[in-house]
């Protein structure tokens, strides 16, 4: 389980997510002669680097103020709802301006210069699964079940909580899986450059609702912490917890 890729699918923007924009910003260069309509799409990507660096600024800042409420005993159940529903609706407004982005930038490039260029993505893409499935990274997860256990016991209580902590941690695994699915080579609509916007809003779609299931085991688990533990128990399990965040 890549535990640190939690955060990016979270709170970052992946090749995925972005329809290739991003790999298309990285190469027309490369493969566009016409000065002219070269500087016209790099005028418009300029928007999406721009709208990019302006999410990644607010959602470090969400991760800070997310882990600083993760100690805080006192936060209600429902700030954490209010914050995933900000996060998502922040999301879906990207995830827009991302598709409007993809069909406008595909309509200017000729289909030879796709080619070339969606030939990088996939081989890129392919590049960054096999890094994944190779990557071996210590199951921070597991520090969080053993803190349970240590601070209320071996219990029917430590068993319940620990069943709600699996419960996101598998949540996120069907996340990662339709995020790597989204971004696989072989994906047929991001490197169509006739896909429609239709087409690109359903694998936006799919990732959402993979992502609102995280959420939601996210807070189940609040939750039940919240009723099975005092403060003292509360802030030191969420101090390991907190560490799946880095």
């Amino acid at each position: 389980m890549l535990i640190s890729t939690l955060i990016i699918i979270l709170f970052s923007v992946g090749t995925a997510e972005s329809l290739y924009v991003d790999v298309i910003d990285a190469n027309v260069s490369k493969y566009i002669t016409d000065k002219d309509r070269l500087n016209e799409m790099k005028t418009d990507l300029k928007a999406y680097e721009k709208s990019v660096k302006a999410y990644s600024k607010q959602e470090a800042i969400a991760i800070k103020l997310l882990k600083k409420k993760n100690l805080d005993f006192s936060t209600p159940v429902s700030w954490y709802e209010d914050f995933f529903k900000t996060r998502m609706t922040s999301r879906k407004k990207l995830q827009k301006h991302f598709i409007n982005e993809r069909i406008h930038i595909q309509e200017k490039i000729k289909n030879d210069e796709w080619q070339q260029i969606m030939a990088v993505a996939q081989e890129e893409a392919s590049k960054k699964q096999e890094k994944e499935l190779n990557k071996k990274e210590k199951d921070k997860f597991i520090a969080v079940r053993e803190t349970i256990v240590e601070q209320i016991g071996n219990t029917e209580n430590s068993s319940l909580l620990n069943e709600k902590l699996d419960a996101y941690h598998d949540n996120f695994s069907v996340l990662l899986r339709s995020y790597t699915e989204a971004n696989s080579s072989h994906n047929s609509v991001l490197v169509n450059k006739n896909a429609t916007k239709a087409e690109l809003e359903e694998i936006a779609k799919l990732i959402n609702i993979n992502r609102t299931m995280l959420f939601n085991s996210y807070i189940n688990f609040f939750k039940q912490l919240r009723e099975h533990t005092n403060e003292e128990q509360w802030k030191t399990i969420m101090k390991v917890f907190n560490k799946t965040l880095d």
